[in-house]
């Protein structure tokens, strides 16, 4: 969004520019240049042509901030040199032999106010309380600035009576630019801001419903908002994949997942019109680990027996999970005969004692020497029935 639309601005400011640009011959003739002062704007082209006789230069001796300098020859060999205005302001220039004589030369160009955002303020709600802040540089106030929305002018044109910051606020959502001409706005061109998008980032980011290959991304629903987009990846990977919602929806479904994986993802809001976006800041990365296709997706299977997940996370208490080193595992009225840690392949990688865990008491499980990843944690109760619960190792 930001891209088409500032590129957009800046064909809009070059057709200004080459409607208006034109070209200004300035020749050496004898020992002077002619004409040796003159008026040019932003965007014209100087065209220093030598004029026969003896050799010269043109050479810069002052030019505005940001402006390029310039030093070339002009003689029977390199018969011209052309120099294009891009920054407004006083410039003077000489023939390096002949400046003692008198061979100096200088011009004006009027300058195209400089309008920069110095801070855009979006609330995350859709009350219409967003605002921009800006600032009028590199010409004489009063400013005449106009703010566009989605490329369009909205509101009336402000005037602006100094080079200090202003706001404009009560703004609703969108992408915003806004142009500025300084001298009470008689200047030849107007100056163009960057685009700045005023959206609200999604709160409320969290992920559900974690299996081996699919997982949902949840966040809280804001009436204003056209769209969201969820960025994710492996973690350790650098590049995003990327869904948008279908309209707007508070969760997204992933799908394709690898399983047993480590995930990163963020969320951003986004509305558009005619023809471009306007995207919020993504939200900060959060993470999830999808579940081993062994037990997630089949919590039947005959390698487990009968696994019953919902009387564990009633029943007792494990912390902290994810896991670094250790882990805790505390019982709440039941009394299990054993305990066994498993990998996504089913290989018990620790076990405890028949009777480790009575009722009330406490287990540590050291995982400081297990690898990083999703385990499973399977409690075996008096009855002999199988408790299941994932656990997260993160190194």
């Amino acid at each position: 969004m930001k891209k088409y639309c500032f590129l957009t601005s800046l064909l809009l400011f070059g057709l200004l520019f080459n409607a208006a640009a034109k070209q200004i011959k300035v020749t050496t003739s004898g020992f002077t240049f002619s004409p040796s002062s003159f008026t040019a704007n932003i965007g014209d082209t100087i065209n220093f042509v030598y004029g026969g006789s003896s050799s010269h230069t043109t050479t810069s001796t002052a030019v505005p901030a940001g402006a390029a300098t310039w030093d070339a020859p002009l003689n029977s060999t390199s018969t011209s040199f052309l120099y294009i205005i891009k920054v407004g302001g006083s410039y003077a220039f000489k023939c390096r032999p002949h400046a003692s004589m008198g061979m100096v030369g200088s011009f004006t160009v009027p300058p195209v106010t400089k309008i920069t955002v110095v801070k855009a303020k979006s609330v995350n709600n859709c009350n219409n309380k967003d605002s921009l802040q800006y600032k009028c540089t590199q010409s004489q106030p009063p400013f005449k600035v106009q703010l566009f929305r989605y490329g369009k002018a909205i509101g009336s044109v402000i005037t602006v009576n100094d080079t200090m910051p202003f706001k404009i606020g009560s703004l609703q959502l969108g992408s915003y630019f806004a142009t500025a001409r300084g001298n009470n706005g008689t200047d030849a061109f107007t100056g163009t801001s960057a685009t700045s998008a005023l959206m609200p980032v999604p709160q409320g980011v969290l992920a559900k419903n974690i299996k081996s290959k699919t997982a949902t991304i949840k966040w809280n629903h804001l009436t204003c908002v056209k769209f969201y987009t969820v960025q994710f990846r492996k973690s350790g990977v650098t590049t995003w994949s990327n869904r948008n919602t279908m309209g707007n929806k508070d969760s997204l479904n992933l799908t394709g997942l690898t399983a047993n994986t480590k995930y990163e993802f963020r969320v951003a809001s986004k509305d558009s019109a005619n023809k471009i976006i306007a995207a919020s800041k993504f939200t900060v990365i959060s993470t999830f680990t999808t579940a081993a296709s062994l037990i997630a997706d089949n919590s039947s299977s005959p390698d487990f027996g009968s696994i019953n997940k919902e009387s564990l996370q009633k029943d007792i208490l494990i912390y902290p999970n994810p896991a670094k080193n250790s882990f805790t595992v505390q019982t709440n009225g039941l009394r299990f005969n054993s305990a066994k840690l498993i990998n996504a392949n089913g290989v018990i990688i620790w076990s405890a004692a028949q009777n480790a865990l009575s009722e009330n008491n406490k287990l540590s499980v050291n995982v400081s020497n297990v690898a990083a990843g999703t385990y499973f944690l399977v409690l075996i109760d008096v009855n002999n029935k199988q408790h299941m619960q994932k656990i997260v190792i993160e190194k």
